[in-house]
């Protein structure tokens, strides 16, 4: 299962660029393993008159445990890590994730506006009539308070209804895991925060440039596409792709989630900003 570099990053909202549909790719997963069910129930005799599931269970069980953990994934790109998403029931974190997948969904109805093909895509313009979902992440993270998150990520999504959904849904997640942090319960807005923006950032080498697909192609290409260039780039690539969507904060110390909420809760709290600066840092 392939969340975040191929498709989630660097932006949702290129559903004509996917290779695959981001939220239907387990589709050829499962037509793998009904296929593999087939095979076995046909050249295994052994399993003759063993209770074995019918393909529509099985159909039924993938989809099932595929919804689960894609709730969890989708989570943890907007903040949560994986011991804080099992904190939450799961109810809510479907919740959550179907009013992402709304979003996502919005920002591909309205027609892109022409662009040369070496525009970085996060510099186009925020339009609220195609949202996207990387920004309305990373600008609900900092937010635990409905109405402030709601504010925040106004200007980037109009549809109020689903503006809405999406700030009950990720409140009621926010207000279920707060117990799991006990007494660094405070910390956890900042935490979820600093992960959302790490996570939902650009990584350059995978933007589009005028010749290649992605970016990284051009410089491969400028080394004549040697071995040697070619796996000096690849590793930088997938090392640095690998810090921004780790599920725990690289920067902090801590084997799980709730332990770096206790560790950023003991950290001394900055010097507040002048809101001009505070916008600069915050785009």
């Amino acid at each position: 299962m392939d969340f975040g570099m191929s498709h989630f990053l660097p932006t949702y909202r290129r559903p004509t660029d996917a290779l695959q549909h981001p939220w239907t790719e387990s589709a050829r997963a499962l037509q793998t393993v009904l296929l593999l069910r087939q095979q076995l129930d046909k050249y295994l005799p052994g399993m003759r008159g063993t209770p074995v599931v019918s393909p529509d269970e099985l159909g039924r069980l993938f989809t099932a445990a595929f919804e689960q953990r894609l709730d969890i994934e989708m989570a943890k790109m907007a903040g949560l890590t994986e011991d804080l998403a099992l904190a939450c029931p799961p109810e809510l974190l479907t919740a959550w994730l179907q009013s992402m997948r709304s979003i996502w969904l919005q920002g591909g109805k309205e027609p892109l506006l022409p662009r040369d093909a070496g525009s970085a895509w996060h510099a186009l313009p925020v339009n609220p009539l195609r949202p996207d979902l990387n920004r309305v992440l990373a600008a609900a993270a900092p937010h635990g308070d409905a109405e402030l998150m709601d504010r925040a990520i106004a200007p980037l999504l109009a549809d109020a209804g689903l503006r809405t959904r999406f700030v009950a849904a990720a409140v009621a997640v926010r207000q279920a895991v707060r117990p799991a942090v006990g007494g660094a319960a405070g910390a956890l807005d900042a935490y979820v925060e600093r992960q959302a923006r790490r996570k939902n950032a650009v990584l350059p080498e995978l933007e589009r440039d005028s010749w290649f697909r992605i970016a990284l192609g051009t410089q491969m290409q400028a080394e004549n596409f040697s071995p040697a260039a070619v796996q000096r780039l690849m590793s930088a690539a997938v090392a640095r792709a690998r810090h921004r969507l780790s599920d725990l904060s690289p920067d902090l110390p801590g084997t799980s989630g709730i332990e770096q909420i206790q560790a950023l809760a003991h950290q001394p709290m900055p010097a507040p900003k002048h809101p001009a600066l505070e916008l600069l840092a915050h785009p």
